[in-house]
Order: C-alpha cells, then structure tokens, then sequence
C-alpha cells in the first residue's frame, strides 16, 4: 500500500506520511485529529507519491480506541481505489463539462433572443407545414398575438397568412427546399383582429435543420401609406399640368404652322424650341401619369387578338419620323404571329423601345426589328448599334427614373420611366422582357408574349 517495509514504521509512521500527496496531507492530518477528539471512525481518502507506482489513491478506514494511558489506537484498513477514483475523477469532469456546456448553451439562448428581439424586422422559425416553433417580439407585436399561443403550438404561418398570398407562400417554401433560400417577395398577413399586413418576406433553410426555416419579415404599411400619398400627389400634380401643357403646346403648334400668319425667323425658331419642349412635358406628364396607374392597379388592359407582325409595322411607320429626325432608320424582319393584346399598350411599348433606340444610336444607323414565333410565344427583338449599357447599370435598366449617366443622357432627353412602364406593361400582358448589351458594339432590347394558338382576324384596312 505504502511501499515501506515493516522495519521502517516499526517506531515511527513518517516515512508513511511522507508518501502523502502535498496537496493532501493537511486534509488528512486534520481528519486523524478529528477522529481523536471526537472518537468518531476515522474515514479519508487521498493520494499518495510512490517511488515504483507513482501516484495512486488511497481510502483509510479505521476505529479510534483510547488506552488507559490517554494515547489513541486506532484499528482499520487502508485500501487502494485509485481507479474507483479515476472512474469517479472522470464521471466529476464530465459533469462539470455538461454543467458548462449547459451554462454556455443557456447564455447562448439568451443571447440570440435578445438579438432576435432587438431586430428591427420580424423573425420567424416554422416548419414545411407552417407549424410556428419561434418567433421574436416584433413580429409578435407585428400581429399581435401572445408568446402563450406560440408556445403552446397555436400559431401556424400559412394560417395567418391572407387567403390571396397563401398559394405563394406555400410555392415560397416548396422552392426554399429545393434552392436553399428564396428571393424577397411581397406577401400579406392577417393580425390577430382581422387586420390584413403587406410585409416584405424571404426564407431562408437553417443549416442542418432540413426540416425547418427561418423567415425575415419586413412590415411594409408605413410604405404604402407613404407610397399612396405619393401616388396621389403625383396623380394630383400631373392631372393639373396635362390641361394647361396641352393646350401650350397646341398653341405653339399653331404658330409653328403658321395659322397665325408668317413669323420672323428667330421667333419662328424659338416658336419651335418650345414646341419641341413642350411636347417632352407633356410625354414626360403622360408616362408619371401610366406609372401611378400602373402601381395603384387602376390601369385596365383591353386584350384583343392581334398579329404582332402587323402592329410592329405600324409601330415603325409611327416612329419613322422621329428616327429620321435623328438620322436614323427602322428595318422590320419576321413572321406573322398571333397575340393577346392591347394595342394600345403595344404600340406605347414599341414606342419607348424604339425611341430608345434611335436616341442612342449613331447617325446613319439601321435598327433592326425581328418578331419570331415560337412553339409558346412570341419573341420581338430591337436591335441597335449605339453606345451600348454600362455593366454596372445592368441591374437598374428597369427601375423608376432610371438614367445610365447624366452626362451621356441629358442631351438626348427622357426622365428614365419609359422602361420602367414598359416592364411593367409586358408583365401585365404575361410576358417578360429584357436586354443583351455590349458597350460600344450594340444592345438588343428583346420581349416575348404568350403565342395566340388560333389566328386573330385579319386587321382593318
């Protein structure tokens, strides 16, 4: 036990007391003096230094008797329980690393919920099914319903979602499956009083969590509250400057005709600037005009079955002017192809392509127009040989006011809305557009619409 010999402790117990571990020498010493005062067993375990096994642990057992001369004997057994004591040292650690992991993963909670609830959007965890497992304060107060409901498994997204966006909300989290992730889109929710909410929405799949997701909630009433005050300013505006810009510029074209008899040449030139300018007022009132109606959902398309062949070519010959004055010219090439359409609207559409065109096309430039069918749609393309779109202007091309660079495009005039109405025109109809562009060789503006499979009837004569 000791690794001492009966000879060595024959008359005194040091050299045992020597194999005690430093550390534990006091603990032992004060429980042999417990044991004499009080007369109480005797009981220590501790370790010891050995000279041929190095440290071991060992447990003392013994009963104090006290002999007629006062001195104490004591009677008991010293065993080994070194790896009883590894077994339990092990055992104590693991308890203590599952303590701090327990500890860690509490303030680790505690943590991501303040961060959640600091947020200024709202946060949201479910499952494929809608089922909700977690949300945050703002999305709570965002529907007003209580952190009890949620809990106790109340609450489901798809539930509380509006009954016109529950469809895209489920196609949202089939394509967050199969990509990972969804783009941002628009959606409406209903508060715990029947309040519909328009909130900005993406989804993401947590990481090694296939079953769950995470959702990013933005409420979006203040915007459109701002939006729709914006829109009937502008609507307000722009109605109260058609009336008088109209009759401006049909009085500068009566002059400029010469209704009211010859005029000297610098006035007859100045006649003609503002007439000029006066016109792109007007076109610039009608196009702010087509956006507010098409962002407040008053804009009513007639659809009609029309052949895209016949109305680009009347496209062409409407704008064959305004590329003359310009130095330019339009070609047209293709097949006829049955659409369902407003002509209207199409024609407004080959307008703001083809004006695009020619303002940035060189003199003597030849822009070309290819309408090709296609098993399912339409394909109409618009070809030019101008400078070209900036690689970083790509993703504004279609934006509200959107302008490449001031320098190149102020002097060839335009607010920047004509492509922005045109997208929006185009989706409305059930197509899509979108463009090609190598700087300084040429950009292709292109769009399809869906194929008509029985023939429109001839157009009018």
């Amino acid at each position: 036990i000791y690794e001492v010999t009966p000879a060595e402790v024959k008359d005194d117990a040091s050299p045992v007391l020597k194999m005690i571990h430093p550390k534990d020498m006091a603990l032992v010493l004060a429980s042999i003096k417990d044991s004499a005062d009080t007369m109480r067993a005797w009981q220590a375990e501790f370790r010891v230094l050995l000279p041929r096994q190095g440290l071991r642990w060992r447990r003392g057992v013994a009963q104090p008797e006290k002999l007629s001369d006062g001195s104490i004997l004591w009677h008991g057994f010293i065993t080994d329980i070194t790896e009883q004591a590894i077994v339990k040292e092990k055992q104590h650690q693991l308890e203590e690393e599952v303590r701090h992991s327990y500890e860690a993963l509490v303030a680790s909670e505690l943590r991501l919920r303040r961060l959640m609830n600091s947020s200024m959007i709202g946060i949201v965890q479910g499952r494929p099914d809608g089922q909700l497992l977690e949300a945050n304060d703002v999305l709570l107060h965002m529907t007003g319903y209580q952190r009890h409901e949620l809990d106790q498994g109340q609450l489901n997204w798809l539930e509380i979602t509006d009954v016109d966006s529950r469809l895209p909300q489920e196609n949202a989290i089939t394509q967050l499956f199969q990509h990972g992730n969804t783009c941002q889109f628009e959606s409406n929710i209903v508060s715990r009083n029947g309040m519909i909410i328009p909130i900005m929405m993406g989804l993401a799949q947590l990481e090694g969590g296939s079953e769950e997701w995470v959702g990013f909630v933005l409420d979006l009433r203040e915007q459109k509250r701002i939006d729709h005050l914006k829109s009937e300013f502008i609507s307000v505006v722009s109605h109260e400057l058609r009336t008088p810009l109209t009759s401006i510029r049909g009085s500068l074209g009566l002059l400029e005709a010469g209704v009211c008899g010859e005029l000297p040449t610098k006035a007859l030139q100045l006649i003609h600037i503002a007439h000029q300018n006066s016109q792109r007022l007007v076109g610039l009132v009608n196009d702010i005009l087509d956006m507010e109606k098409l962002t407040s959902g008053r804009m009513q398309l007639n659809l009609l079955p029309l052949d895209m062949l016949s109305l680009a070519q009347q496209a062409l010959d409407a704008n064959a002017g305004y590329g003359q004055s310009l130095g330019v010219s339009f070609v047209l090439r293709g097949e006829h192809a049955p659409v369902l359409a407003d002509a209207d609207r199409l024609m407004q559409i080959f307008a703001n392509l083809l004006s695009n065109a020619a303002k940035f096309s060189p003199p003597g430039d030849q822009i070309e127009v290819r309408v090709t069918p296609h098993a399912s749609d339409v394909l109409v393309e618009i070809e030019d040989h101008g400078r070209g779109i900036p690689a970083d202007f790509h993703n504004q091309i279609f934006g509200k006011f959107a302008q490449a660079d001031a320098t190149n495009t102020r002097n060839v005039g335009g607010a920047g809305l004509g492509l922005h109405i045109t997208k929006t025109l185009i989706e409305k109809m059930q197509g899509e557009i979108g463009f090609t562009s190598e700087v300084g060789v040429k950009t292709i503006f292109w769009f399809r619409l869906p194929l008509r499979k029985t023939a429109p009837p001839p157009p009018p004569q």
